[in-house]
């Protein structure tokens, strides 16, 4: 993923960070919703939607595959 914000300030960060944080995750997430809803997210927002539905599809299926219940 990659970030920048309006200075052109930029950071990237492998998605792999973001799936083994959740916490991480959840304030990025956050932040970008927060930035859309302001009209200040001006690329990526189909991007983060789909971001979202993979990570919280692999969160619930290490949720139940360490619970066992796959």
């Amino acid at each position: 993923m990659a970030l920048r914000d309006e200075h052109g300030t930029h950071a990237e960060l492998d998605l792999r960070l973001l799936l083994a944080n959740p916490p991480l995750w959840l304030q990025l997430e956050a932040d970008a919703r927060t930035s859309q809803n302001r009209g200040t997210l001006l690329h990526g927002s189909p991007c983060l939607d789909r971001l979202a539905r993979r990570i919280d599809a692999e969160t619930a299926h290490t949720v139940f595959r360490v619970s066992r219940l796959e």
